[in-house]
């Protein structure tokens, strides 16, 4: 019996455990396994691959015969946490080829997962904006405009969704050719090359279709859908369309390691890497022949692709050049005199930070604030941007919150530090000659971090007031705590994280901001003269900050104020981190 024409290997990924055991379950018993002495668990280790493989090899051997703890292992091996499969949830996006059932499907999974109790009535405000935001932009409008109009269930949404679909069938099929200019006659659609476009040029990645092959000299060249992606490091290829071109075995083992693969959060298993050429000669995509590197992946469904041209392949082809007709892409050119885009080895500042030198001083122009850094007085000043004029006065004048949660030595602590701030000269007395009328009053908040014992009560002040009246747009290029940790531990050993003590802190506010950030302590009236925790742009200044202070270390990766570096690099660092 063929068990791959029934279920695929579970291989302990993205795959949904509890279909594949059901599955496996009812091939067991058409093919009469627990019967005559034998057991399914017997067969099991051949429906088992990679990781999910890897955990079942580790179990004792009366273990492995028993389906239960087998199944509970795997669960606990394998079934994400609530809050993974919440994330795995706002990320999943309706696949090119996937059924708009099995979609709100794996919704309603993963949701179950997280903890969240579906509505009976087939009108869960949660699974509904989930399912709407997985679809593409046009579907989304159809939908908006129909519920505007009338309350929608779950099912009547797919059923709308699945219509669109197919009635935009024909129109997908001929759309590569209207993207790129042809002619609207059928000989020169049959023509026109296939080059599929994002809604917007400014999209990060572009599909185009390539030809691959094995050996340039033969003519056994297979068209494969491409992602050109600058943002990624390494070219990759499906293992589905290896096995087209009748190269699976030729696929190598590898020692490198990929850090989130796939845009939706889950992984995707490395296979290995293989050599392949790749060309493209006709239409709007000039691709000169060339052998490319790719690492082996299970799949891009992610990015509905075959292949992803990374920043590697862009490089050693001189570069790419994209060009844009009336919002659309035109064409696309590797080599030959190409802009090189978003590939530069060298470590660059975030996305919209705008650097201006003048002699050894800067300007870092972030739109939502400036940051200048003056060489002569060695510091950083931020001036933040207000929505409208500058407010005559915020705040609610309050002080200080209570402190009735705090123990005593909690008190201590906390009323040492900002003692300590006041000899620092981070609290200074306000002075309304020099610093003008005070726009507002800051309420401190006494803070608690355990964790630290440098500080174990942080004073905090409360910005909610100024965070409406101010400019504030994090980017795209603000660090993510969950992002970084796991990307920290795939870089192995001989690694080291160094930290900027009290960072914030170090960065001046603009004089003319002073006076909207005074304080009461305890009695007596004072100005803060630092960027404050809490202040919306301050995440976004001080990552421009630390950027381009290790701009000369492209192996320095760092979250906000810690750094996570290469142990040989360690002491350089430190000591142009001191300089700024």
């Amino acid at each position: 019996m063929n068990l791959g024409s029934y279920l695929k290997p579970f291989r302990g990924g993205r795959e949904d455990l509890e279909t594949f055991w059901s599955k496996f379950e009812v091939v067991a018993k058409i093919n009469k396994w627990d019967e005559g002495g034998s057991s399914k668990m017997t067969y099991l280790p051949l429906l088992l691959d990679d990781k999910a493989s890897l955990v079942f090899s580790q179990m004792s051997e009366n273990d492995r015969k028993d389906a239960d703890i087998v199944k509970k292992r795997l669960e606990e091996s394998f079934k994400p946490t609530p809050a993974q499969a919440y994330k795995q949830c706002g990320t999943r996006v309706l696949r090119g080829d996937e059924s708009v059932d099995a979609f709100v499907a794996d919704l309603r999974r993963l949701l179950t997962l997280s903890g969240h109790k579906l509505d009976a009535d087939d009108k869960d405000p949660i699974l509904m904006e989930q399912f709407i935001k997985g679809v593409d932009g046009e579907t989304q409008r159809h939908i908006r405009m129909a519920q505007a109009g009338a309350t929608m269930t779950v099912t009547e949404c797919v059923a709308k969704v699945r219509a669109l679909r197919k009635a935009d069938c024909p129109k997908k099929r001929s759309g590569s050719s209207k993207a790129v200019g042809a002619a609207s006659s059928d000989k020169s659609r049959k023509k026109a090359p296939c080059l599929a476009v994002q809604q917007s040029p400014s999209s990060d990645v572009l599909l185009v279709y390539v030809n691959v092959s094995t050996r340039a000299e033969q003519d056994q060249w297979r068209r494969k859908r491409a992602a050109v992606d600058t943002g990624a490091a390494r070219s990759l290829i499906s293992s589905a369309a290896v096995d087209d071109l009748g190269v699976l075995s030729d696929v190598k083992p590898t020692t490198e390691s990929l850090v989130h693969v796939a845009i939706d959060g889950s992984d995707s298993l490395l296979k290995g890497s293989i050599d392949l050429n790749v060309r493209r000669l006709d239409g709007p995509v000039h691709l000169p022949l060339t052998m490319v590197s790719f690492l082996v992946v299970e799949h891009l469904d992610v990015v509905s692709a075959d292949v992803i041209i990374g920043s590697d392949t862009i490089q050693t082809l001189g570069g790419v050049t994209m060009k844009c007709d009336q919002g659309k892409w035109s064409s696309v050119v590797f080599g030959q005199g190409a802009v090189v885009t978003g590939v530069s080895k060298a470590k660059k500042m975030p996305r919209g930070v705008q650097v201006a030198r003048n002699g050894q001083d800067g300007t870092l122009e972030l739109g939502d604030a400036v940051v200048r850094w003056k060489e002569s007085c060695r510091f950083w000043e931020v001036e933040w941007k207000w929505t409208d004029k500058s407010p005559a006065h915020l705040g609610s004048g309050i002080g200080e919150y209570s402190r009735c949660k705090l123990s005593a030595d909690q008190v201590k602590h906390y009323e040492a530090e900002v003692d300590a701030w006041i000899e620092n000269g981070w609290f200074t007395p306000h002075d309304v000659t020099v610093h003008g009328p005070v726009g507002a009053v800051l309420p401190l908040i006494a803070v608690c971090q355990e964790h630290k014992a440098s500080t174990p009560v942080r004073p905090v002040m409360d910005y909610r007031d100024h965070n409406k009246a101010i400019d504030s747009n994090p980017g795209p290029d603000v660090p993510s705590c969950d992002q970084k940790l796991p990307d920290w531990r795939l870089r192995g050993q001989e690694q080291v994280i160094v930290d900027i003590c009290k960072a914030y802190l170090q960065v001046w506010l603009h004089p003319s901001l002073l006076r909207y950030q005074a304080v009461v302590w305890p009695e007596k009236l004072y100005v803060m003269t630092r960027m404050g925790f809490g202040l919306a742009v301050s995440p976004k200044v001080m990552n421009a900050i630390v950027k381009f202070a290790t701009l000369d270390f492209p192996q320095v990766d760092n979250y906000v104020d810690d750094f996570f570096m290469p142990e040989e690099e360690a002491e350089a660092v430190k000591s142009k981190l001191e300089h700024y």
